[in-house]
């Protein structure tokens, strides 16, 4: 499986002296493999703030720059949420219950 991705992110500073634009947008593609009981995938990818970024230092003026971002991620994925069932579905096959443990609705 494969396929390119497109989108926002929301940026929150952990740190007072950064002051990010509030949005910032990316695009990459992604590729993975089935691997026993689960997939190996890589990520690559861009992202760019929507404005100018800014540092703070107590000794000197604001530096305001352009942040561009390149990442490269390598995982494994093991099905803890497939996209094919719900989460009802889900919770019951980890939870071994069927439906008809469930108990019977009253008319």
């Amino acid at each position: 499986m494969m396929g390119p991705y497109t989108g926002f992110h929301i940026n929150i500073p952990v740190y007072r002296v950064t002051r990010p634009p509030a949005f910032s947008w990316l695009t990459g593609f992604n590729f993975a493999v089935r691997a026993g009981s689960g997939l190996f995938f890589t990520d690559a990818g861009f992202s760019a703030d929507l404005g100018k970024s800014s540092l703070t230092a107590k000794s000197a003026p604001p530096l305001k720059y352009n942040r561009f971002n390149f990442y490269v991620g390598v995982g494994y994925k093991w099905g803890f949420l497939s996209g094919r069932q719900t989460l009802k579905e889900h919770f019951n096959r980890i939870f071994k219950r069927s439906e008809s443990d469930e108990p019977a609705e009253e008319p």
